[in-house]
This record gives structure tokens, C-alpha cells and sequence, in this order.
């Protein structure tokens, strides 16, 4: 069944989306992914992470959808079992369409939010470059120095043993 694209069905996306039951599965989706760390690229503990659940959740459908009753013998049941099945399908698709909006709705806070930190981890290694340039660098003038002052002490002191060369 194709998205409806109509003002209704925006308006009460937009309605749910302000709700908290809503905002509360965005936080824990968003704290879910925020577990893993910034710096990997590849998402793979997280991508297994996802993995587990979906799993899960289908584990639970499957459980949800088994029939467990009297053997169907009667036309009634089996077109209420039918009906309960097909429910049950539309309870799934519309659970399924939440979490991708949720999901959606996270992503967006989660790149915010990496965004935030790789600037800060950014900030932070370009202060201890600049920091670690600058003791470079009087690192570099120490050792000018002490070279430059022990060719002068040895200068003296070959000098003053008078054998000419300096040495």
C-alpha cells in the first residue's frame, strides 16, 4: 500500500510527531545511537546493534501472528481468523511506518549531535597542535642554543690548550 500524500495524512503525522510516546521513542532511538562512537565510519557495531533488533521484532510478529486456538473447521472461523490476521498485519505496518519516522526523526538529531562533537574533538586536537607546535618549536630554539653554546665553551677551551686547530 502506497504513502498516502494528502494534507490529512500530513497533518496528523505532523500531530503524532508532537506527541510524547513520540518524542519518547525518538530520545531512545537517539540515546540508542548515541552509544556508539562518533569516530567510527563504518557503523558496524551498530549496524549489528539494528540487526538484533529487527530480530527480535520479528521474532515477536511471528509469535503474535500463530494461531493458537481450536482446530478451524467452520467457514466463521476461518474468515475470523483471517480478519485477525489481516488486523494484526495493518497493527505491524503502521508500527513499521513509526519507527521509520522515529528513526528519521533521530537521525536528524543524531547528526546534530555528531556534528556538535566532531567540532568540539576538532577544536580540541587544533589547540593541542597549536600547543604542540609551539613547545616544538621551543624545542628546536633549546637545542639551537645549547649547540651554538657548546660550540662556544668548546672554542674556549680548545683555545686556550694552544694546539691552533681550535680543537
Amino acid at each position: 500500500m502506497a504513502p498516502r500524500k494528502n494534507k490529512i495524512a500530513k497533518n496528523k503525522m505532523a500531530e503524532e510527531e508532537k506527541t510524547k510516546s513520540f518524542q519518547d521513542e525518538v530520545e531512545q532511538e537517539l540515546a540508542f545511537m548515541q552509544g556508539f562512537p562518533v569516530t567510527d565510519f563504518d557503523n558496524k557495531a551498530r549496524k549489528e546493534a539494528e540487526m538484533e533488533r529487527e530480530i527480535e521484532i520479528r521474532k515477536v510478529r511471528k509469535s503474535k501472528r500463530n494461531y493458537e486456538g481450536p482446530p478451524l473447521v467452520t467457514e466463521s472461523a476461518k474468515t475470523a481468523e483471517k480478519a485477525r490476521k489481516n488486523e494484526i498485519q495493518k497493527e505491524f505496518n503502521r508500527a513499521s511506518a513509526r519507527r521509520s519516522r522515529v528513526r528519521k526523526v533521530a537521525k536528524v538529531r543524531y547528526l546534530h549531535w555528531a556534528n556538535r562533537k566532531l567540532e568540539k574533538m576538532f577544536e580540541k586536537s587544533k589547540e593541542e597542535l597549536k600547543i604542540e607546535n609551539f613547545y616544538s618549536t621551543n624545542y628546536k630554539k633549546s637545542i639551537t642554543a645549547a649547540v651554538e653554546t657548546k660550540k662556544i665553551l668548546r672554542d674556549q677551551l680548545h683555545g686556550k690548550t694552544g694546539n691552533g686547530n681550535g680543537y
